[in-house]
């Protein structure tokens, strides 16, 4: 019986992505199982040969791999030690990534195979048995150089896959760390006695946390630890085609780390390749779905897995892009079901709950992102901007230090202003809430901040009110792309959020008496429901301490109960706790007896908080399109809710009588 390679299966995706598969590529594919996920090592800044790498992680391709080494094992001590060590060590592992490097380019010696294994409990004694099995014992110097390692791995960090450099001189060690908080990469490195550039790999790893959202760190351990260090920047989910790739690429092109050409062949990889849309679908995959029990849709997701920078004292950084593909099943499944509510014992709970949640929903960068499914990519500058002011409000010393945080990556992001996400336009929305953050930072007299108020001017229209973008600014940077020519008119919504942002002029609250609803609302352009626009408006003109501006509030916060009554009542807004929470806040602007909703919104805040501390989704976009239609979106990652119900809860808080 013919043994089933992985290079047909690698072959195909190539061809199906109209890449070259040069001829070492496809004598390594023939070491390997046919196990349907592959990676792919690309130097990004020269032509240079291109590295194999395969996941195996299921049982079924555990067993798989197992009936390749019985069958087939190839030559070389790497794959000799694999063979003896595999059956022994699958208690410890998790998944397994076999590399192997590309042979000289004469054909002569053989590709070298390093092996990476995810340990299910990456402590010492898990380690111990691996490298034990491997043939691999650690002298004295090496184990403690090791327990080093490990021991400087802070809070949130840990070792995600010990790399067996097999087929190397010396075999050494790879050792992944992931989880490190940005502000203590210095001090881990410090603490592992790491013998590299401190400095250098510190301002390395700061500035790609601007566009990357999580990096690992990959340090290798010879006879002691070695002075070089790989970065290994992921942006976005896996199992997603994330936009944002693009901006990562850009930076590694401007320090010329990455040629254009190589930029664009990693952005145009990803892709999803199913048996309706290919043809020649490969033999071995048509007999694996034959032979499951429970036969499912399976196709090909080819995707970006990370780019990499490796520092090493006295060279150029260089840099390495990966990219592969793996067997899926139907994308489509449902998504799993939102935390149970559960309610907090009280308000000091609610808001200790929520500012667990949103410390922890960030990336490790430091950012927030929410309001996924978009072709431009989720939302990250713009929202994390609103979710940190909401922690500086609200929370404790690591809630101020979280805002402080996304200030800083917000400053090295600025140009001007700052938008959606770093791919879009700026725009005034997104600008005003980095501006809010600053003066609540003291960071108002900032480059940043100045340039971002110059910025905000230009969008300040001849009737008083602020518009989303400007046109002319808008078109130069997007070349020209066509949008819905509201984009450019005076939006309440977005002037009632100006109206907070200290040194602009009185005209911005003129403008919200001017466009106050007979009703006594305020509606807004971006959203689906008056009540975010309201409650901004009605805080805005409440701070002006004018009668008239006193009667206009009090109109809202009546014009906010009947709308509550509309709406089916205050119960009615159970999962819709983003609408709720600025109903909260319009209603707080008057004297807290005069009325009961007050306590009926707040009571329905709490108990509508679910058990991992978010709120049900519920930030309503509206937005509308270049055709005049209105497309809906929605925080589906509830940070944006969570935010807003946080900031309406700390205020009632306040406000309400000590005996209460």
């Amino acid at each position: 019986m013919t043994v089933q390679t992985l290079a047909p299966i690698l072959r195909f995706v190539l061809d199906a992505r109209e890449w070259p598969c040069p001829d070492r590529l496809a004598k390594l594919a023939l070491q390997l199982p046919a196990v349907a996920t592959a990676g792919l090592e690309i130097a990004l800044g020269a032509e240079d040969a291109i590295d194999l790498q395969q996941r195996v992680k299921s049982a079924d391709e555990m067993a798989c791999l197992t009936r390749w080494l019985a069958r087939t094992t190839p030559a070389g001590i790497g794959w000799q030690r694999l063979t003896a060590a595999f059956a022994s060590i699958a208690g410890d592992i998790d998944e397994l990534w076999l590399e192997l490097d590309a042979p000289p380019a004469d054909g002569s010696g053989e590709a070298p195979l390093s092996v990476f294994v995810q340990l299910s409990d990456p402590g010492a004694s898990a380690i111990a048995r691996v490298l034990a099995a491997f043939g691999m014992p650690l002298d004295p110097s090496r184990e403690e150089a090791l327990a080093r390692c490990l021991a400087a791995c802070g809070p949130g960090a840990r070792l995600s896959y010990l790399g067996l450099m097999l087929g190397r001189t010396g075999a050494p060690l790879r050792l992944i760390i992931e989880g490190v908080a940005p502000q203590d990469a210095r001090g881990l490195l410090e603490r592992s006695g790491w013998p590299g550039p401190i400095a250098s790999a510190s301002d390395w790893i700061d500035r790609l946390f601007v566009h990357a959202d999580r990096i690992r760190l990959a340090l290798t351990l010879a006879e002691t630890l070695t002075p070089d260090i790989g970065l290994e920047c992921f942006v976005g989910e896996p199992a997603a085609n994330d936009p944002r790739w693009r901006c990562l690429f850009d930076l590694l092109v401007q320090h010329g780390l990455c040629t254009a050409a190589r930029r664009d062949q990693m952005l145009g990889w990803p892709a999803m390749l199913t048996p309706l849309s290919a043809q020649s679908w490969p033999e071995a995959l048509i007999a694996d779905a034959l032979l499951r029990s429970e036969p499912d849709a399976r196709w090909l997701d080819c995707r970006i897995s990370h780019a990499k920078v490796t520092l090493a004292p006295g060279v150029p950084p260089r840099t390495k892009g990966y990219l592969g593909f793996i067997e899926v099943g139907n994308p489509s499944a449902a998504d799993p079901a939102p935390p149970p509510h559960v309610g907090a014992a009280g308000v000091t709970a609610a808001i200790d709950a929520a500012t667990g949640f949103l410390l922890s929903a960030r990336n490790q960068a430091g950012w927030w992102l929410d309001y996924d499914g978009f072709s431009e990519g989720p939302a990250d500058e713009w929202v994390t901007a609103y979710v940190a002011l909401a922690l500086h409000d609200c929370g404790g010393s690591d809630a101020r230090a979280a805002a402080t945080r996304a200030w800083h990556l917000l400053t090295a992001r600025a140009r001007s202003g700052w938008g959606w996400n770093f791919l879009q336009p700026a725009d005034a929305d997104s600008t005003i809430w980095g501006l809010r953050l600053a003066a609540a930072l003291g960071q108002s007299a900032t480059t940043a901040a100045s340039d971002a108020i110059r910025f905000l001017r230009q969008h300040l229209h001849a009737d008083g009110g602020i518009a989303t973008y400007r046109r002319d600014l808008y078109a130069h940077w997007s070349d020209g792309k066509a949008v819905n020519p509201g984009w450019y008119d005076s939006h309440a919504c977005v002037t009632a959020a100006a109206a907070h942002v200290p040194d602009l002029g009185p005209e911005l609250r003129a403008h919200l008496r001017d466009v106050q609803l007979v009703d006594g609302t305020w509606r807004g352009y971006w959203w689906q429901q008056p009540y975010y626009t309201t409650g901004l408006a009605a805080e805005a003109l409440a701070a002006t301490g004018r009668a008239d501006d006193a009667d206009r509030v009090a109109r809202a916060a009546a014009a906010t109960r009947v709308t509550l009554e509309q709406d089916g009542g205050i119960a009615a807004l159970g999962e819709r706790p983003f609408d709720a929470a600025w109903a909260l806040r319009t209603l707080l602007l008057q004297p807290m007896g005069q009325s009961d909703a007050i306590e009926q919104l707040a009571d329905l805040l709490r108990s509508a908080q679910h058990a991992d501390g978010s709120w049900t989704a519920s930030a309503a976009l509206a937005i509308p399109n270049r055709q005049g239609d209105i497309v809906p979106a929605i925080d589906n990652r509830r940070r944006f809710t969570t935010a807003t119900v946080l900031t309406a809860l700390a205020r009632y808080e306040r406000l309400k009588p000590a005996d209460q």
